[in-house]
């Protein structure tokens, strides 16, 4: 009979949840920022002058978040919002003497450690890993189309999100070449999205 490896994978998630508090924690010891507000400061001052909509972009996160962060991030007087000289229409921002400052403090990010990592691995393992991700963050995600299926459209909608994501997505992954930043951007994505879930479904 085959043994249960749910606890060893529960274990596993559960460490990658610690891993998450704890960089959580120190970021907050460190800047008094949250990782999201460090992760915009980061992109903000990675250029002179940057629009929400491109900082919203590069960190793939929706245009109210970003909105919300910035917000406090000017209330904080880490960075300023101003229209555009050329066109009215379009707000930039600056990161401020101050901001550029506490991104120094700022310890290395979780994800960009693990950006880093995961870029140094082997095509295949960066393809399984990413599958693995995926296939993790539709176990923790509600899917309400999903929920109101019957077992058997549920086991259907599995096979096919499975076959989807080993029978495509590895194949376009492991082609010749490096993997591609959007490929990368997707796994640290993944674990972001993965990370979040997690902490819903275990409070």
């Amino acid at each position: 009979m085959d043994s249960d490896l749910t606890p060893a994978a529960l274990m596993v998630l559960r460490k990658i949840l610690d891993a998450a508090d704890l960089d959580n924690r120190k970021t907050a010891a460190a800047t008094g920022l949250t990782p999201s507000q460090g992760m915009v400061l980061r992109q903000i001052c990675a250029h002179d002058s940057t629009t929400p909509g491109a900082v919203a972009v590069a960190l793939r996160f929706g245009q109210a978040t970003i909105t919300n962060i910035v917000d406090r991030l000017v209330a904080a007087g880490l960075v300023t919002r101003e229209r555009s000289n050329a066109d009215k229409r379009q707000i930039l921002l600056q990161a401020t003497a101050e901001g550029r400052e506490k991104l120094r403090a700022f310890p290395f990010p979780l994800q960009l450690r693990f950006s880093q990592g995961y870029a140094q691995l082997e095509r295949w393992e960066q393809a399984m890993l990413l599958a693995a991700l995926e296939r993790l963050d539709a176990l923790l995600t509600p899917d309400p189309i999903t929920q109101r299926a019957t077992p058997s459209e549920r086991l259907t909608s599995s096979w096919k999100s499975e076959r989807w994501t080993m029978g495509t997505r590895l194949p376009i992954m492991c082609a010749a070449g490096r993997p591609t930043p959007q490929v990368r951007d997707s796994a640290v994505q993944c674990v972001v999205l993965t990370c979040r879930s997690a902490i819903c479904v275990s409070s």
